[in-house]
């Protein structure tokens, strides 16, 4: 059996798999940052593939659930700020998220529609790719020892950025932390977050502390002030 072949075999078996992978794939690349995209598709893919390898249904989905709903998440969000404003979704976004009034959300529901439907579009898909326990994949030891190796990389990778940071600033935030880590991740846009938590936090530093200003009293030589209204 040739290369193609066994290619084609393993296409119209797993079709899904494939069709899932490409979609993330392009829509990350177009609408999103293009940063740590390989190690993002492994984070994708190797998460799949462990989670279709889990015999009991219950469990399989119990842990595919959070893992769906925020790649279906973020790759909407990156797709209504590319088809929205044309542009890739920033911490800037992430801010005017978190400080939305819920009463103008629910007013705005008709031009977030088409990225609920793709938000809906995305979750059946992964669901459909993930509900189906597969024997023909790899075992989950060994697609689950390279999930752990591209896991500890990142987040060895996200300890060092943070490290230098906290040097920097001499101060260290789990915030900065947490951001770096969701670079590598499916869940990109979750960087921002982190950021945008990180800056809301700061500023609720700033407005709890009240200044303290010693007053004193001294003569000025001056016995008769005169006051002008203003016209």
């Amino acid at each position: 059996m040739t290369v193609f072949n066994k290619f084609a075999r393993s296409f119209k078996s797993h079709w899904l798999l494939y069709l899932s992978v490409i979609v993330f794939g392009i829509t990350n690349l177009v609408a999103s940052s293009g940063a740590h995209m390989v190690q993002r598709l492994l984070f994708f893919v190797l998460t799949i593939l462990v989670v279709k390898r889990i015999s009991s249904l219950p469990l399989r989905l119990l842990v595919a659930a959070p893992f769906v709903l925020l790649t279906a998440a973020d790759m909407s969000i990156s797709l209504y700020s590319w088809c929205t404003f044309g542009t890739t979704f920033n911490d800037g976004f992430a801010i005017s998220v978190l400080q939305s009034d819920p009463n103008e959300v629910v007013k705005m529901l008709g031009m977030y529609s088409p990225y609920l439907c793709a938000f809906a579009f995305l979750s059946l898909l992964f669901w459909a790719v993930i509900i189906k326990y597969d024997v023909s994949l790899p075992t989950k030891k060994v697609t689950g020892i390279l999930l752990l190796i591209v896991i500890s990389g990142s987040l060895f990778s996200a300890c060092q950025f943070a490290y230098k940071d906290a040097k920097n600033k001499n101060a260290f935030s789990p915030y900065i932390l947490a951001s770096r880590f969701a670079t590598y991740t499916p869940f990109f846009n979750l960087n921002y977050f982190a950021l945008a938590a990180k800056e809301h936090q700061r500023l609720l530093s700033i407005a709890n502390t009240v200044p303290y200003f010693q007053l004193s009293v001294r003569d000025t030589g001056i016995d008769t002030y005169v006051f002008l209204p203003p016209y």
